[in-house]
């Protein structure tokens, strides 16, 4: 594993982790998601960009801490998602035009607006879904490196109450 794929992993890892905990406090969250979703929704699926690689992970908000929500610019709430996008070559963050579009169980679709923010060195796409649990959201994502390469990722995750 290079060490800007463990970088990211670990980002991911902590969101996650953060998600479950509550916070660095380890006192768990009273509003926020089961262990197992937060856990689900935060394994990033990855697909190969030319040498870089694309990870892309779907976090309930409401288990997000204040610290967390606050550094992405997000509103903590029940069907909210986040979805967060990464773009790594080598060890080296990479921007990059992040589009998508997320569909619910019911079929209706929501265009993803991306933003880009930049925390700890690493450069983050940024999205918020609505989406109320129960649900699967399935997720396309375009991705375009500064070259022009595109990468498409195609995945699901289940949201549980």
């Amino acid at each position: 594993m290079t060490e800007a794929r463990a970088r990211v992993t670990g980002m991911l890892l902590t969101v996650a982790c953060l998600v479950v905990a509550g916070g660095c406090s380890g006192a768990p969250s009273s509003d926020g998601p089961s262990s197992a979703s937060a856990q689900a929704g935060a394994i990033p699926e990855r697909a190969a960009l030319g040498d870089a690689e694309v990870s892309a992970s779907v976090v309930p908000t409401q288990g997000l801490n204040a610290v967390v929500a606050e550094r992405y610019g997000i509103e903590r709430a029940r069907n909210r998602v986040l979805v967060l996008v990464g773009l790594t070559a080598g060890e080296a963050p990479q921007r990059a035009r992040v589009s998508g579009q997320a569909r619910d169980l019911r079929g209706v679709a929501q265009s993803l607006s991306f933003r880009e923010v930049q925390v700890d060195g690493f450069i983050d796409y940024v999205a918020v879904a609505t989406a109320t649990p129960p649900d699967t959201l399935r997720i396309e994502l375009d991705v375009i490196d500064a070259d022009g390469r595109r990468a498409t990722l195609r995945f699901s995750r289940d949201l549980v109450p």
